[in-house]
């Protein structure tokens, strides 16, 4: 991809992250890429095709991110505990997918079965490495285990989740390190003196 196309695809995901697809137009598309609607036709051929492109490049950062993070941790745990911050799928908005699945249906079924089939299946067999090794319960499916993580994840996504709470970051990680200790399998957890509070940090040896 051109730098110029690159910097137009980076400016509509910005926009409809934020403002949603229905409300944004190409002109503004364009106004914030910093070129012309002719520029900006001549890549795209219609607003459908700029989204096809926006949500093919989230698929492809998410499917980066993942393999970095394998190829980064050799320990299936810490790469488990490493996943929960896929970068990609950060910046993707409520908004964002109510309107791709009410406009363009199809194009978000290109979205859910690259995500079962590439995300959920790599992250799938990390759950199961785990389980493997002993770090994680075998007593519940690798893919219920799945389900459990992302549902907490998208949980402490949502705004004002922690809303007078007066340290987010502290919350967050007792919240994260009670999820982790939680689907620890017991043998491992007592063998590395890892309380249900989570007073250390899941993974950690001594």
């Amino acid at each position: 991809m051109s730098g110029k196309r690159e910097q137009v695809v980076e400016a509509a995901s910005a926009l409809f992250f934020e403002q949603g697809i229905a409300e944004t137009g190409m002109e503004r598309v364009a106004e914030a890429a910093s070129v012309s609607k002719m520029t900006l036709y001549n890549y795209f051929r219609n607003k459908e095709g700029l989204l096809r492109e926006v949500t093919y490049s989230l698929m492809r950062k998410a499917e980066r991110d993942i393999e970095q993070v394998l190829k980064q941790y050799a320990n299936p745990f810490e790469a488990l505990l490493n996943l929960r911050g896929d970068k990609a799928y950060l910046m993707v908005s409520e908004i964002f997918i109510k309107d791709l699945l009410d406009e363009y249906p199809e194009l978000a079924a290109e979205l859910v079965e690259f995500q079962e089939k590439s995300m959920v299946g790599k992250i799938e067999e990390v759950i199961f490495r785990s389980q493997q090794s002993g770090m994680l319960r075998k007593d519940v499916s690798p893919h219920v285990l799945f389900l459990f993580m992302m549902s907490v994840k998208e949980y402490m996504s949502r705004p004002n989740t922690l809303s007078g709470v007066s340290d987010i970051r502290a919350a967050s990680e007792q919240v994260i390190s009670l999820l982790y200790s939680g689907i620890l399998s017991e043998e491992y957890r007592e063998k590395n003196r890892i309380a249900d509070g989570g007073q250390r940090n899941a993974g950690e040896n001594d």
